[in-house]
C-alpha cells in the first residue's frame, strides 16, 4: 500500500507540474522563450543527459547483481549434492514422552514402521535417518581415532554423527566406495561400529584404508561403557549436508540399532510421484501407532528448491528490478533522443541543405545517445565493484567482479540504449530540410 501511495503521488507531482509550467500565458512564455534561447535549451538538455546517465548507472548496478545471482542460480543448480534427489519422499515422526524412554521399544517401532511402509504400494526401498541431507540438522560432536595422537581439547575434531537403518545409503543413491552396508549383524548386542564418509577418511587417514580403523564419539577420557570404540565397516561419498552451497563436513553414519534416537526422518524411494502416496505413507505409520504425528512429509525436491530459496528470491528480486530500471533508462533516453530532435529541427535541416547525408544524421543522434549511456555504464560499473561486497555472502561459484558478468550486462544496457536512440534518430534522418528549415 505504501509502494502504491508513493508511486501514485510521484505520478500526480511530477506529471501535473510540468503541465502546470506550461499552460496559460507563463506556459506560452516559457514555450516562447525555449524556442529563441539556445543556451537555456542546452542547458537543460544537459540536466536531462546527466539524469539518464544516473538512471543508466543505477540499471547498470542492478543488471550486474541479476545478472551474479543468475550465475550463483545456475551454479547451485549444477552442484552435486551426493545422492538422487528425484522420487524421494521424506516424512519425520518424534517419540517423545516417558513411554518411548525404552531402547528396545523405539528399535521395535522402527522395525514395524520399516516393514509397513515398505510394503505400501509404489514404494520400491524404505529406510530411516536422524537427518537429512541439506537440511543442516544433525548430531555433532568431538572424536578422536585410536591410532592417531589425542590432539589437545581445543583441537579435537568434529563430526557429524547420524544414526540410520539398513538399506539408507541404497534408498537415497549414496555410493558405498569401500567395505559394506550395516545390515542384520549390527544389533543393539553387537560389534559397534560406523560407516564415515570420504571427507572423514581423507583427513583423518590419508593415504591409509580406513576400513578396520577405530574412532571413538566424545571425549578421550569419556568412559569405553558410555563412548565405545567404533570399528570403522565402510565409507560412503561425501553428501551435502547443510545446504548445496556449503562445505561437506566429517560424517559418521551409526547403526540406528545402537543409537535409537528419538526422532527419525524416514526416507522412501517411490516409482510414482512421491505427493501421490504421501496419505498412504502416513497412514501406514498409524497402523503402528496411532496417535503419533507425522510431520515434514514432503519430496526431496521439495527440501532441495527450499535449501536455495534466499539466493532464488534475491534473484527474483533482483531481476524485476532490473527489468523495471532498463526499462525506464531506454525510456528515458528515448524521450531525450526525441526531444533533442524536436529541439533541433532547424539545425537538422540547415545540415542536410549543406550536404549531410542521412546516415550522418541518424550516426549524430545515435553517438550522442550512446554518449550518454556510456556515461552512466562507466559510473555503473564504478558502483557495482564498490557494492559487490554486499552481495558476496548471497553468491556462489563466482566472484563478484566476474568480468563476463560485468562485460555482458554493459553490452546489453549499451545494446538497449543504441536501440531507444535508434528510432528518434530515423526520424531526424528522414527529416525534409525544406519543412525544418521553416519550422520555427
Amino acid at each position: 500500500m505504501f509502494g502504491l501511495a508513493a508511486s501514485a503521488i510521484c505520478g500526480i507531482v511530477f506529471g501535473a507540474f510540468p503541465a502546470f509550467l506550461v499552460t496559460g500565458r507563463r506556459g506560452g512564455h516559457l514555450l516562447a522563450r525555449a524556442s529563441r534561447t539556445r543556451a537555456g535549451a542546452s542547458s537543460r538538455s544537459a540536466t536531462r543527459r546527466v539524469l539518464i546517465a544516473i538512471e543508466s548507472a543505477l540499471a547498470l548496478i542492478l543488471l550486474a547483481g541479476c545478472g551474479l545471482m543468475a550465475r550463483t542460480m545456475v551454479s547451485l543448480y549444477s552442484v552435486d549434492p551426493g545422492f538422487r534427489t528425484d522420487h524421494l519422499l521424506t516424512a519425520r515422526v518424534v517419540l517423545s514422552g516417558e513411554a518411548w524412554s525404552n531402547a528396545d521399544r523405539r528399535i521395535a517401532f522402527y522395525d514395524a514402521v520399516l516393514n509397513r511402509v515398505a510394503r505400501v504400494p509404489g514404494v520400491t526401498r524404505a529406510a530411516l535417518t536422524l537427518s537429512l541431507p541439506i537440511e543442516g540438522s544433525n548430531w555433532g560432536s568431538v572424536f578422536i581415532a585410536r591410532d592417531k595422537p589425542v590432539p589437545p581439547r581445543a583441537e579435537l575434531p568434529t563430526s557429524a554423527f547420524v544414526p540410520v537403518s539398513p538399506g539408507y545409503f541404497e534408498t537415497m543413491g549414496i555410493r558405498l566406495r569401500a567395505g559394506r552396508d550395516f545390515d542384520e549383524r549390527d544389533h543393539s548386542r553387537g560389534l559397534h561400529v560406523v560407516i564415515i564418509n570420504e571427507t572423514l577418511a581423507g583427513r583423518l587417514w590419508p593415504g591409509e584404508k580406513p576400513v578396520g580403523k577405530f574412532l571413538k564419539q566424545g571425549w578421550p577420557e569419556t568412559p569405553e561403557a558410555d563412548a565405545p570404540w567404533r570399528q570403522v565397516v565402510g565409507v560412503v561419498n561425501d553428501v551435502k549436508l547443510n545446504g548445496v552451497d556449503q562445505d561437506t563436513p566429517m560424517q559418521a553414519f551409526l547403526p540406528i540399532a545402537q543409537e535409537p534416537s528419538r526422532s527419525v526422518a524416514i526416507v522412501l524411494r517411490t516409482a510414482t510421484e512421491p505427493a501421490a502416496i504421501a496419505r498412504v505413507v502416513e497412514a501406514a505409520v498409524h497402523q503402528v501407532q496411532p496417535d503419533l504425528p507425522v510431520s515434514r512429509m514432503q519430496a526431496m525436491t521439495q527440501l532441495m528448491q527450499s535449501s536455495v530459496a534466499r539466493q532464488r528470491l534475491s534473484a527474483t528480486i533482483l531481476a524485476v528490478f532490473s527489468i523495471v530500471a532498463i526499462v525506464l533508462a531506454a525510456v528515458g533516453l528515448y524521450g531525450v533522443s526525441s526531444h533533442s530532435v524536436t529541439e533541433r529541427t532547424r539545425e537538422i535541416g540547415v545540415r542536410m541543405a549543406l550536404g549531410a547525408e542521412r546516415r550522418q544524421v541518424l550516426r549524430l543522434f545515435v553517438r550522442q545517445g550512446l554518449t550518454t549511456a556510456l556515461a552512466g555504464t562507466v559510473a555503473g560499473l564504478g558502483g557495482a565493484l564498490l557494492l559487490a561486497r554486499w552481495l558476496e555472502t548471497l553468491l556462489f561459484g563466482v566472484t563478484p567482479t566476474d568480468p563476463p558478468t560485468l562485460a555482458a550486462v554493459s553490452l546489453l544496457l549499451l545494446a538497449v540504449a543504441a536501440a531507444a536512440c535508434y528510432i528518434p534518430a530515423r526520424r531526424a534522418a528522414r527529416t525534409d530540410p525544406l519543412i525544418a528549415l521553416r519550422t520555427e
